[in-house]
Formats: structure tokens, sequence, C-alpha cells
């Protein structure tokens, strides 16, 4: 299932992982980091695009290898059979890009909430303000690449 609902997630919130992965333009002058600080979806962790993107390429928010990916999930307690719920409070639709990321790096049940965080919001349901992640339940994540979700120049051009 790729798109739940608010009425599911909020049913299935013991059941699942959620990131916010809200990121906005610079020019907007908002931080995701503080909204979600503010307030949040219970149980989400935070998901920052500029921290997780490869930082020694000098393309903006290039997905970064593996390894860095692989201990990244361990960080946030990622298991492999994990069904991760991912939404945004963003113009730009941030949470599709940590979707397209979790499926590249090989994790299946992913989710993207419809709607995202405003209209969770809209619909009065219950949110917190503080978020506590327990690092012992951190269980070890594998990475499998999926090479389909990315082309290049070459196959662009065989169509």
């Amino acid at each position: 299932m790729t798109l739940v609902s608010t009425e599911w997630l909020n049913d299935n919130l013991s059941k699942v992982k959620i990131f916010d992965a809200s990121w906005h333009m610079p020019s907007t002058k908002r931080s995701g980091q503080i909204e979600y600080s503010n307030k949040h979806i219970p149980g989400a962790l935070f998901w920052d695009l500029e921290e997780h993107s490869n930082k020694d390429s000098h393309l903006p928010h290039k997905l970064p290898n593996s390894d860095y990916w692989t201990r990244m999930m361990w960080s946030f307690g990622i298991k492999n059979t994990d069904h991760i719920v991912v939404y945004d409070f963003s113009d730009v639709y941030s949470a599709c890009r940590l979707w397209f990321s979790l499926k590249y790096f090989g994790h299946e049940k992913v989710s993207v909430l419809d709607g995202g965080f405003q209209k969770w919001l809209k619909e009065k349901i219950n949110f917190i303000l503080k978020s506590l992640i327990d690092l012992r339940s951190l269980k070890k994540k594998t990475t499998l690449l999926s090479e389909l979700w990315l082309t290049n120049y070459t196959k662009i051009m065989v169509y």
C-alpha cells in the first residue's frame, strides 16, 4: 500500500514506524526540524534531508552511499520488516523523496500519508510535542540496492 489515510495511520500507530520528512526551500525561512519539535504525529521520528544527503557531492541532496544509509537506519531502530509511513508538512512534498530513498535502498513496506501532516491537523487527530527514541530497541538492518530505481544518460538515450 503506497498511500495510507490518516484514519488508517491513527488506527495503526503502534504497528508502524513513522518519519516526518518535512523540508523547505531556504527562501521560505521555515525549518522542518523546528516545526517537528513543535508538533508531530505520535511516535514520528524526524528525517533531515540535509543531514542524510551525500555531503561529498557538489550536487545538493544526492543520495548517500549504502553503508551510510544502513548505519543511519540502524540509528533510527529500523528493521527490514518494519512498515514505514512517511509524511511532511511542506510545499515541496519532501516525504516522497524519503519514500523513493527507502525504496531505492531496498525497503519493501513504505507508505506515504495521504494529505500529510496538514490533513492530520485539519482532522484534529492527536499530535504530540516531543518524541523519545528507545535506543535499547535498535536492531540490525541490511540494505539492498534496487538499481532499477535509477537511470542514467545512456539508458534514457536508448529510448
